[in-house]
């Protein structure tokens, strides 16, 4: 038997699993590159789940809203760079294994409809809070194309309130809002993902089929920057959507609904942030009287200090003890 000199069990990956990478193609290669959370797991990560989403992974009700996080990545890319790609297939995904907001790690191919190509693409979008869309998009290239570093790194912030919706008289200033024509929302497809998301992320089971029942209606951009009117691919915006629940029009009940998402690009941390959620139009007389009632009792408040405004909460039930 003979004994190979050179051979080093540190670099046998056999012992070491994560040295061996599988590409899309399924080819086995030793690869000089840490794992950065794309493709097969190595065997000793215990932080994310591996999903393959070309098949049906019994129990997991998600598909939709993973799909569209995918087109979500290459929208990014899309809006930074003016291209024009069109997902092609979400081939397989990581998840973080925290039961709450978690990153995804998506591994997809796109299609170039200018050079009829298709090209392997990776983006990581990331979760901020469940139950309403707050998410980021912090990676989206081409697989094997490292994207510039960060000027700086992402910090824990919380995220500004949504504005409110803007009124007719408003929506007129051409200067800081702009209003989509009916053949310019037709060859923008990301107005329809962002409504998807909105609903995806609320209802997180949401099926193509449900998805599909919501007819937009008319879509305005707003401007968040006061130094040039908006734009269709302006990085920082506000999308105000009117669409119609088919529904709840079949039905014959109230089905003209408002959706209001907010997309805003950092430079430092070269994160696409998007926010978003369905605008309720009691909202603001709730926000008026919370102001209100706010401004009355702020008297009192100031005068028990902080450790007496526990009496405060108490002194209130009294009063609508006895109006009764």
């Amino acid at each position: 038997m003979e004994v190979d000199d050179d051979y080093s069990v540190e670099n046998d990956p056999i012992y070491h699993p994560e040295l061996m990478m599988i590409d899309s193609q399924g080819d086995s290669s030793v690869s000089d590159r840490p794992f950065d959370g794309f493709g097969d797991l190595p065997m000793s990560d215990t932080k994310l789940m591996h999903f393959n989403y070309e098949y049906h992974v019994p129990g997991y009700r998600n598909r939709t809203l993973v799909y569209r996080y995918a087109e979500l990545g290459i929208h990014r890319y899309n809006l930074l760079k003016g291209t024009d790609w069109i997902l092609f297939n979400l081939k397989s995904f990581n998840k973080g294994t925290n039961p709450c907001a978690a990153p995804y790690f998506l591994t997809m191919e796109a299609f170039d409809p200018v050079s009829w190509q298709l090209q392997p693409f990776q983006a990581l979008v990331c979760e901020k809070a469940l139950g309403v869309l707050d998410i980021s998009v912090d990676i989206a290239r081409p697989r094997d194309l490292e994207e510039p570093p960060p000027l700086c790194e992402q910090g824990c912030e919380l995220s500004l309130p949504l504005p409110l919706w803007p009124s007719s008289e408003m929506i007129t200033d051409t200067q800081h809002f702009y209003m989509l024509e009916e053949h310019e929302l037709r060859n923008t497809p990301w107005v329809r993902l962002y409504l998807d998301l909105v609903h995806c992320t609320s209802s997180r089971g949401m099926s193509e089929s449900q998805l599909s029942d919501f007819h937009i209606l008319q879509v305005t951009i707003g401007s968040l920057d006061d130094a040039e009117p908006p734009r269709i691919n302006s990085t920082n915006a506000v999308v105000y959507i009117v669409y119609r629940d088919l529904v709840k029009f079949r039905g014959g009940k109230p089905s003209e609904l408002r959706a209001i998402i907010r997309r805003v690009y950092d430079e430092s941390t070269r994160s696409l942030s998007i926010q978003g959620k369905n605008w309720n139009p009691s909202e603001k007389k709730e926000k008026k009287r919370e102001k209100k009632k706010n401004k009355r009792f702020a008297p009192l408040k100031k005068r028990l200090g902080v450790w007496g405004a526990w009496r405060l909460r108490l002194d209130v039930y009294r009063k609508r003890t006895r109006t009764r």
